[in-house]
């Protein structure tokens, strides 16, 4: 069973919104714990799940509630244009060993890997594929949450690895603050750039997930940062992206930079806000090597 706040984290969900939803829909409609709490079952959650991802993608809850789980899924197998890279065999072979629960044998590839090709291109080229893959899988219904949770605990641990063995940036380098605003769960992204940065010789602060406008100002002036850099995931809530960023940048002084990155930035509306963005990790090199030259 699932508590309600475990089911908002793994969903993304709100906690008022699921009430409402059972109020509204009659689901989901959780079990009561002696004490009165939710507790969800993981059906519901992997229906929620199946939910969540369609509206991301436009679809109203009202219409999606009526529908079977199937029908969701079908909803959901229109194939997205997956590009296929250089390294499209080891992405194949990365997505076996997930799906056929080999946790051992995937870390073991994944360190081959590392040591045959470099760090840079398993942030830049392997990881983007494979985690495109990865989505195209939950649309399909080929991925279960513990595939999700095996697949994020394999890569942070092989990406903060790698940044204990990287070597520490001058102090005199420029230093990047990296965060996600209120309600951007996932925090892979911030490891991949931080992990570029630092083999770019750029200091880095990172303050992790769901870090408060205000907080986020008040650390880039105590570590005196030259820049901001948010990852913005693209299941993000554009209007609320748009008026955190626009808060963020009256915030900071007009020398620090801002920059935002992920499948999400794209739809800033820069006519407003003074901003760097990048939605590609390919497209942080040379933001990196102009920081580094300035």
């Amino acid at each position: 069973m699932y508590s309600i706040s475990r089911v908002e984290r793994e969903t993304g969900i709100s906690k008022d919104v699921l009430r409402m939803w059972e109020r509204r829909y009659g689901f989901p409609m959780p079990s009561r714990a002696s004490s009165g709490e939710r507790n969800y079952s993981a059906e519901d959650l992997a229906r929620l799940l199946l939910i969540k991802r369609l509206m991301d993608l436009g679809h109203r809850p009202g219409r999606l509630m009526s529908l079977s789980n199937d029908e969701l899924v079908q909803m959901l197998s229109v194939p997205v244009g997956i590009q296929q890279g250089r390294f499209q065999s080891h992405v194949d072979e990365l997505m076996a060993l997930l799906l056929s629960n080999q946790p051992i044998a995937l870390s073991k590839y994944l360190d081959y890997w590392l040591l045959r090709y470099g760090l840079e291109a398993f942030v830049i080229e392997l990881l983007p594929s494979w985690l495109m893959q990865i989505g195209y899988a939950w649309q399909t219904g080929r991925l279960d949450i513990h595939h999700e949770h095996l697949l994020t605990d394999q890569l942070q641990s092989k990406l903060r690895l790698s940044l204990d063995r990287l070597p520490e940036a001058s102090p005199t380098a420029p230093m990047v603050l990296l965060t996600t605003l209120p309600e951007e769960q996932h925090g892979l992204a911030l490891l991949m750039v931080e992990n570029l940065c630092r083999l770019e010789g750029v200091q880095v602060i990172n303050l992790g997930i769901q870090t408060p406008v205000e907080t986020i100002v008040q650390a880039a002036q105590e570590h005196g940062v030259q820049v901001v850099s948010l990852s913005i995931s693209e299941a993000a809530n554009a209007a609320r992206v748009q008026q955190a960023v626009v808060q963020l940048r009256h915030g900071l002084p007009s020398s620090v930079a801002l920059w935002l990155g992920g499948a999400g930035a794209k739809r800033v509306d820069l006519s407003v806000i003074d901003a760097v963005v990048y939605t590609n990790f390919d497209a942080l090199l040379p933001v990196l090597a102009q920081l580094n030259a300035g």
